[in-house]
């Protein structure tokens, strides 16, 4: 392709060349769809529109897949699911710039669930909870990384913490949209917090035991291969 053929294909959007790592993670490879099997079983009570779940699957999938593309990089991993890492293809900046356009990609996608929220607080609700999510994962990973770094081994309850706050934001995430976009007010009124920080501590143990029980080499990246 020459230089103007690539102008022309930029200017109407058939290449997205920053969005080539994410492109690359989702079609070399496949994740267990545990988190939208959640959204779906959660539904029960909140009684969203077949729409408006894809909407929030399709956001905490895009968040998910792009922490992976962090992850890699803060890991130093070569593989992901046996294929070479996105940031080994195309470079620690471009996959970086990649993972933080979709982050703010997720975000905007909050915006088509309009017609759900009953009201500005609603939608407020909605921007705040994913806001304070991402803090929240962005925390957990923060921890983790520091204790890897500094040899240090944390109490039962910090690794918990950091668990809860690493592999159960989107969990959180994800219900928390659906509670600010459901109409049924018995729902809206449920903390749906406990049932789901227990739902990511176990799967995120039972993740840990069974990367141990395989002998895999692959520990310390239990939580981004989930």
């Amino acid at each position: 392709m020459n230089s103007n053929d690539h102008h022309e294909k930029l200017k109407n959007g058939t290449v997205k060349p920053h969005l080539d790592p994410y492109s690359y993670l989702i079609n070399n490879t496949n994740g267990k769809g545990f988190r939208s099997k959640l959204i779906d079983a959660f539904n029960e009570w909140f009684k969203l529109s077949e729409d408006e779940l894809n909407v929030i699957k399709s956001i905490i999938d895009k968040l998910h897949n792009a922490s992976l593309l962090v992850d890699d990089i803060e890991d130093n991993s070569k593989l992901r699911r046996g294929k070479p890492c996105a940031h080994l293809i195309y470079g620690t900046p471009a996959t970086i710039n990649c993972a933080n356009y979709v982050y703010f990609e997720a975000l905007k996608d909050i915006q088509k669930l309009n017609s759900s929220f009953s009201d500005q607080q609603s939608f407020s609700e909605a921007i705040t909870v994913f806001m304070d999510e991402l803090l929240l994962l962005h925390e957990g990973q923060g921890c983790d990384i520091y204790w890897r770094d500094n040899g240090i081994c944390p109490s039962e309850q910090d690794y918990l913490v950091m668990v809860q706050n690493k592999t159960g934001g989107l969990f959180r995430l994800g219900v928390g949209l659906m509670k600010a976009s459901s109409t049924q007010k018995d729902s809206k009124t449920y903390d749906f917090t406990p049932l789901v920080n227990s739902l990511s501590r176990e799967s995120s143990l039972t993740q840990l035991f069974t990367v141990f029980w395989n002998n895999s080499n692959q520990v310390t990246l239990v939580f981004s291969t989930f």
